[in-house]
């Protein structure tokens, strides 16, 4: 005897499930109980995990439910009003790539054949767009007019020519999707002195594993040479001129402005693109279709959500006049070998029973450090955070994820890292940097090249 409290508890779960299991028949998917793909390592689930549906262990509140007609265990499930429209073939097809994505490390690679790079040195005249009026608004949707407010990073009024720039970045793309498992790599770096005289510098530190529009378009990653985008192919900004992208890139940098560093992975955006921009013209755009121009502009793009010390919260540069080389990946490695900082390599992951995989880390006094923080603890949600020589450092770490940060260390010391999240620093989730003179540390090796 369960006695009625508890057995209306368990009437209200079974009807629940029930009701779940119409849906789910109704709408053509069939869940896979507790099934799980035998292909990916991590054992992640493919479709609707089984323990989705199961009923969760009874927690013991014995409350009284209410629950008007109500069907008891066994009764057919009641059928759902109005019935639900069928998905267009196009919606179905994009439904049954993400649910076939086995989360957290994306979908396998596919490879590009033959594999493909380029190098990039950006050359003078160059321009920053400031915040204004946007370019072709007869273009744009108008939830996103109204929401920007009129004003936009691809403004065709309010553009000003900069004396000192330079950009150069090598990238190699190697699958044509793009998930944590790609192969695609990147290094970027640009140094520029803005209309104020401030100086900017940007460095990226890794390419983003995914793409930015992962329903609209499921194979179009985070690095991606000869395609088109922007206008009206559905790819980026529909406000910027269509233009031919002989190289498009997604990832992350950190920045600094007159020598302080003011970002940790702020979204950057990098184009080699179509000249689109008439610098006879105060650099006004030529017009909406720029396909037929020649490529040789390249478009450096801190997103606004860095909330960076600069007008409208981003930067957005534009070099006219780019050189740029093209070749297998090993070509262009070695071409770009020497050219790029090198930097000494350091992974933290968080793991299993709240533990970091270190609880020390020795450096060299005088280092750049690439942090690379993954997330490998099946069971909870992370954080890192860190007292360094350029301030505090919190970086979040949903599970499975990654993230990638620099950091300098020019003096000897002991830095402290740790999990701020709940006690997970109590319970020993913590370790220290020694930084000491002539003491190695990590590997070393050119941003960008091998997963790098």
């Amino acid at each position: 005897n369960v006695g009625p409290f508890k057995e209306a508890h368990m009437t209200c779960r079974a009807r629940s499930l029930g009701w779940t299991l119409a849906l789910l028949a109704t709408l053509g998917v069939a869940p896979t109980l507790g099934a799980q793909d035998p292909a990916q390592p991590d054992g992640s689930r493919m479709g609707i995990p089984g323990d989705v549906l199961a009923a969760p262990a009874d927690p013991g509140d014995e409350r009284e439910i209410p629950f008007k007609n109500a069907l008891e265990p066994g009764d057919p499930p009641k059928p759902l009003a109005p019935p639900p429209r069928p998905l267009p073939e196009s919606d179905m097809q994009t439904l049954k790539v993400l649910y076939e994505r086995p989360a957290p490390m994306g979908p396998k690679p596919i490879a590009r054949d033959p594999a493909t790079a380029i190098m990039v040195v950006g050359k003078g005249p160059l321009f920053s767009q400031l915040p204004g009026k946007p370019a072709f608004a007869d273009k744009y949707p108008p939830e996103l007019l109204e929401a920007t407010g009129e004003m936009d990073l691809f403004s065709n009024d309010n553009n000003v020519e900069l004396k000192q720039g330079e950009v150069r970045f090598v990238s190699f793309d190697r699958t044509l999707n793009d998930s944590k498992l790609s192969q695609d790599s990147m290094a970027f770096e640009a140094k520029i002195t803005d209309h104020e005289g401030n100086v900017w510098e940007i460095v990226q530190t890794r390419l983003a594993p995914v793409s930015p529009d992962p329903v609209g378009d499921p194979w179009y990653g985070g690095l991606a040479i000869d395609t088109t985008e922007h206008g009206t192919t559905h790819r980026g900004h529909p406000g910027e001129a269509q233009n031919i992208c002989a190289m498009c890139s997604w990832g992350w940098a950190d920045i600094w402005k007159n020598g302080s560093k003011v970002a940790f992975g702020a979204p950057l955006h990098v184009m080699l693109s179509s000249d689109a921009h008439d610098e006879t013209n105060g650099f006004r755009y030529h017009s909406y279709d720029v396909r037929n121009q020649p490529i040789r502009e390249v478009h450096v793009v801190v997103d606004p959500s860095a909330n960076l010390p600069a007008p409208g919260g981003y930067l957005h540069v534009m070099f006219e006049n780019a050189e740029f080389t093209r070749g297998t990946p090993d070509e262009i490695a070695k071409k770009a070998e020497g050219q790029f900082p090198r930097w000494t390599d350091v992974t933290l992951n968080a793991v299993p029973h709240l533990q970091w995989s270190d609880t020390e880390i020795p450096l060299a006094a005088g280092k750049t450090v690439r942090l690379i923080l993954n997330n490998m603890d099946p069971a909870s949600f992370h954080a890192f955070k860190l007292r360094s020589p350029e301030g505090e450092v919190f970086i979040p770490l949903p599970q499975g994820d990654q993230w990638t940060t620099t950091l300098a260390f020019d003096q000897p010391g002991e830095y402290e890292y740790w999990c701020p999240v709940s006690n997970h620093r109590d319970r020993g989730m913590y370790g220290r940097i020694v930084v000491s003179e002539g003491v190695p540390g990590g590997t070393e090796g050119p941003p960008g090249e091998g997963g790098k």
